[in-house]
């Protein structure tokens, strides 16, 4: 059974001044570049079954307006906010891909570089993909079940961001 699975950072967020990483919220440029992304997703014919979204408090923002963005989406998404995907590795994230349940078929992870673009070049051996920007989406199909994905094993659907979707 064909798998999709969805990388997207988070949008751009202010600088940290004194409150931490952590608790940085996102810029107004960076709740329109995700909502513009949104719109993008809510437009394309993508299922999506489960979102898995950082605890940081700029990629929860992102995860928010993305899912008003799919309100229409029917059955509604498993949305589940985990403090395990704040600033996590690409080993980390594919270990968390690995344990989702088997009849889970498309995977939102909205999280952080570098994990995402080292997941994302990973997966996609031997394409090259430049790092993933604030906003930035990636559309993985996997022919693998998500317990036995391996690196090169994805295939790009679509690679993008705000400034690009659309264009």
């Amino acid at each position: 059974m064909e798998r999709c699975l969805y990388l997207f950072r988070h949008g751009q967020a202010e600088d940290s001044a004194g409150e931490g990483d952590h608790r940085r919220e996102l810029t107004a440029r960076g709740a329109q570049d995700v909502r513009r992304v949104g719109q993008f997703f809510a437009r394309q014919p993508w299922p999506l079954d489960r979102i898995l979204v950082s605890s940081a408090t700029r990629t929860v923002a992102t995860g928010a307006i993305l899912l008003a963005c799919l309100e229409s989406l029917q059955p509604r998404p498993v949305v589940k906010t985990l403090d395990s995907l704040y600033l996590a590795e690409a080993s980390q994230l594919l270990t968390l891909i690995r344990s989702q349940p088997r009849d889970c078929r498309s995977l939102l992870l909205v999280g952080h570089n570098p994990g995402l673009s080292e997941l994302a070049a990973s997966l996609l051996r031997p394409v090259r993909l430049a790092g993933l920007r604030t906003t930035g989406l990636v559309v993985i199909s996997l022919a693998d079940d998500w317990s036995s994905l391996a690196p090169g094993r994805g295939q790009l659907v679509y690679a993008g961001d705000a400034q690009t979707v659309g264009a």
